[in-house]
């Protein structure tokens, strides 16, 4: 079983000077603007590529900032080395 964990903000949400760009616009395998359609885009990216089935699991975690508490979404996307995914 292989898997990968990914954010699905690719930019910093604080209200900062500087905020930080963690996965740049051109790099981006989805920018639908929902963690929805993202994960959806990611999905069907990764099933392409690997051609196989692809399942996610929400890891949902807080942190706390210099404004508050945040809570956030991560996804665990699995899939097995065995079988080819059937269109």
């Amino acid at each position: 079983m292989l898997s990968s964990l990914f954010p699905v903000l690719p930019e910093d949400d604080e209200n900062v000077n500087h905020p930080i760009t963690y996965t740049p616009h051109k790099y981006r395998i989805a920018s639908t603007g929902t963690e929805e359609g993202d994960l959806a885009a990611v999905k069907e990216f990764l099933g392409d590529y690997s051609h196989r089935n692809i399942q996610t699991k929400k890891l949902p975690y807080t942190v706390t900032t210099h404004s508050g508490i945040k809570a956030y979404n991560n996804y665990h996307a699995l899939w097995t080395a065995g079988r080819a995914k059937v269109e």
